[in-house]
């Protein structure tokens, strides 16, 4: 009896957040980025029935919320009860207290700690752990080492803290010669997902027939989206040729998209509905062409093999490693436009050459992380 009331005791307090977890490697998960990379990862980890614990906060939490396999090695931070509450409107540079930070190292024990550098507080937890001899690392998902993007600042900060940097691409070795190229597992994902997409399928659920070539435009969010929406239009006159479909924001479900096409009658210009229950993906997977504003999809797409334009208005400015490297263009005009429609690239390369990112990456991130203690 005294043992089956212990054992109670001691699930009741895992459930509430204050029993000591003891496990060989924590991942520390907020970000969306990191989040969808180190999951094939983790997955790995979970067939192998390792001892790991997943914490999350943010996108992490509601992302990992949906793995039934992994529930019972996932935590949040609200569980750990902590005063802070750590949700997806928390900032990149925020911090925790020292006081929580002392009862998450107190609560959980681990001889590896892996993390994303999405976030501040990341980097205060890699820091902590270090200080409890965890043997630390960071996984930069991010396919650029800079830009304009807070996210890019922080990375910056956190980048320095762990024993261990792991990054996407070789042209990272450059500016941080120290870390160790492990590749993107998100790319090789969608490339592997978008290949068993069948284009017939995705153009059956379309309520008209589709006409080629198509151009996918994927949406985005923010004033200069919205600026370089408005230029499109201005073009689309002489586009008539194509079938362009609107692949608008989750966010806005092309609200702004909606609103800017009202004020035009372009018959061969749609947004795709929700009703149609097409996903960015599958709508990539039905075109000749995609082109988009800043957005990371792009990359997404060019890695699964299809066409992909930028278009920047000229009083914007924006680059990326895809870009920099010639594996897309970027227009900003109608002839610009037309030109980049007319020709295919010429580079023969596989996008992960352009890149310079390793395949194989779910294996190399596993290994990496276990070869440490060996």
């Amino acid at each position: 009896m005294k043992k089956i009331l212990s054992l109670i005791f001691i699930l009741l307090a895992t459930v509430q957040g204050w029993a000591k977890q003891t496990c060989d490697t924590v991942f520390i998960l907020q970000d969306a980025g990191e989040t969808n990379a180190l999951l094939p990862v983790i997955e790995k980890y979970a067939q192998n029935n390792e001892n790991f614990l997943i914490l999350t906060g943010g996108q992490a939490t509601e992302t990992l919320s949906q793995k039934i396999n992994l529930k019972n090695k996932t935590l949040s931070f609200d569980q750990l009860a902590i005063s802070e509450q750590i949700d997806k409107t928390w900032g990149r540079d925020e911090k925790i207290s020292k006081k929580s930070l002392k009862k998450i190292t107190d609560e959980i024990e681990a001889k590896k700690v892996i993390s994303g550098v999405a976030f501040q507080l990341q980097g205060q937890l890699l820091e902590a752990f270090k200080a409890h001899k965890s043997q630390t690392f960071a996984y930069w998902d991010n396919i650029n080492y800079e830009g304009t993007d807070p996210y890019f600042q922080t990375a910056q900060k956190v980048a320095k803290i762990p024993d261990n940097l792991l990054v996407p691409s070789k042209v990272f070795k450059n500016v941080y010669p120290q870390a160790e190229v492990v590749g993107q597992p998100s790319y090789e994902l969608w490339k592997q997902q978008l290949s068993g997409i069948q284009p017939s399928t995705v153009a059956a659920k379309v309520p008209f027939r589709i006409k080629s070539p198509i151009i996918i435009f994927l949406g985005g969010t923010g004033s200069e989206y919205n600026e370089a929406f408005k230029d499109f239009l201005s073009y689309a006159e002489d586009l008539k040729g194509y079938t362009i479909l609107i692949a608008a924001h989750p966010k806005l479900e092309g609200q702004v998209e909606k609103k800017e096409l009202e004020k035009h009658l372009f018959p061969h210009i749609h947004v795709i509905e929700k009703s149609w229950n097409i996903s960015s993906m599958e709508a990539i997977a039905i075109a000749d062409y995609v082109i988009c504003h800043k957005s990371t999809t792009g990359i997404n797409a060019a890695v699964a093999g299809r066409e992909v334009i930028y278009f920047i208005p000229s009083n914007q400015t924006y680059t990326n490693l895809l870009i920099e490297r010639g594996g897309a263009r970027v227009v900003s005009n109608l002839h610009e436009l037309i030109t980049a429609l007319s020709a295919k690239q010429t580079s023969n390369n596989d996008p992960f050459q352009i890149l310079k990112v390793p395949q194989g990456s779910i294996d190399l991130i596993y290994n990496r992380f276990h070869q440490i203690t060996q």
